[in-house]
């Protein structure tokens, strides 16, 4: 399948009527502010100085403050407990429909066929240090593959587990119709929650009992080299079932100190998991990898719902005389939506910033993945080097947004 591309100008695209300003789409978000003739800021505003101080690469409350301090002309001089108190109590799901939304109609207005995407998927935890919320908060992230911009957020608290149930939020979205996931994701309930839906995926698989069955019975199609990697695809009969078993040991370290002094004794406590069943999950293809990695062997293996014989291949995805450089593209460009994250925490700070109120480190999540899907928008790839250009640049990075001048 030949990759869709963006080369768009939001400013020609907001001229030509065909994608809504952004300055209108801020008006839409919810203000939880009680209405009166004393308000000095209105939240559109607000929101543009956030935004535009987020490009230029200040990530903080105080940096807001200090960004508006030197640049009055946009939105005013606002003081940082107003950002912390307007910002940190806004109407998350208003301000994340709206804005997403926005993003969609772009990359639409480009003519990018969404029943061509594939949408990886994939959590990240908050550093929201919150002394009444034992549990930690993760944000399930949804990005188009081709492009690494963010499609939907579902945010959730518990453990790093949960986010199978995140998944399956997350799913409800019309737009999603290949899925790809890493191999927390790999359970038989999850698969058969995405084949029920009428969707696709391609998720990795560590379930060795798994592999192994299904390179066993599964019958060999092609195999070839693509990128230093022998890649090996098996097909899987319709109505294959396989049952695994897992036994594990696990040693709690004792923290009883004994009145001799001595440290109590270890305790390992013996478990049996529950048999699993892997019917009517709708897998039709493995994908073994084969490579190496500093001088040491590897093997990975991912299953899929596509199938990948030649008599009933997915016309929509998979082109029949590359299947091999196909699903060798879509699992490298899996792997690079990682590359978000690490920009959200080295560029934009967010693991430097502790906060006891989880709605701000929410707010912070979604800001610093639409800056960097807005850099994605206009063909800027490395989210480093674009926040040092555009730094201070008031009417650059305006013209970045669509937005021709400053709205009075």
């Amino acid at each position: 399948m030949k990759k869709q591309n963006l080369e768009i100008s939001l400013t020609n695209l907001v001229n030509s009527g065909k994608v809504e300003s952004l300055t209108v789409v801020l008006k839409r978000i919810t203000d939880r502010r009680k209405k009166c003739k004393n308000l000095l800021y209105s939240l559109d505003k607000l929101l543009l100085v956030v935004i535009i101080a987020m490009i230029s690469g200040y990530c903080s409350f105080r940096g807001f403050e200090t960004f508006s301090n030197e640049n009055a002309s946009i939105g005013g001089a606002v003081s940082r407990s107003t950002f912390q108190r307007v910002l940190g109590n806004m109407d998350l799901t208003s301000f994340k429909t709206h804005l997403f939304e926005w993003v969609i109609s772009i990359v639409k207005a480009n003519g990018y066929d969404f029943d061509k995407s594939i949408v990886s998927i994939d959590g990240k935890a908050y550093r929201a240090h919150n002394t009444t919320v034992p549990n930690n908060t993760y944000s399930l992230n949804m990005f188009i593959q081709d492009f690494k911009i963010l499609l939907d957020s579902v945010t959730y608290e518990g453990r790093k587990t949960y986010e199978i149930e995140g998944l399956k939020k997350a799913l409800n979205n019309d737009l999603i119709k290949l899925v790809t996931a890493d191999a927390l994701h790999t359970n038989q309930h999850t698969l058969r929650h995405v084949i029920g839906l009428g969707k696709d995926y391609l998720f990795a698989s560590k379930q060795k009992k798994l592999n192994l069955e299904l390179e066993l019975h599964g019958s060999e199609i092609e195999a070839g080299i693509c990128n230093d990697k022998l890649i090996t695809l098996f097909a899987i009969e319709k109505g294959f079932n396989v049952t695994t078993t897992y036994n594990k040991s696990y040693t709690y370290k004792s923290k009883k100190i004994l009145k001799s002094g001595k440290k109590g004794k270890d305790v390992v406590i013996k478990t049996c998991f529950n048999k699993t069943t892997w019917d009517n999950c709708g897998i039709a293809t493995m994908i073994k990898v084969e490579g190496l990695y500093k001088d040491k062997k590897y093997i990975r293996y991912y299953i899929t719902s596509l199938d990948s014989t030649d008599e009933k291949y997915d016309k929509r995805y998979i082109p029949k005389t590359n299947k091999i450089e196909y699903y060798e593209k879509t699992i490298r460009e899996r792997w690079g939506v990682e590359e978000h994250h690490r920009s959200i925490d080295m560029v934009f700070k967010e693991d430097h910033h502790y906060t006891k109120n989880i709605s701000s480190a929410t707010f912070f999540n979604l800001l610093s993945s639409f800056t960097i899907s807005v850099f994605r928008l206009n063909g800027l790839k490395t989210t480093e080097k674009t926040v040092k250009r555009f730094c201070n640049r008031i009417p650059e990075s305006m013209n970045l947004l669509g937005i021709k001048e400053c709205p009075a």
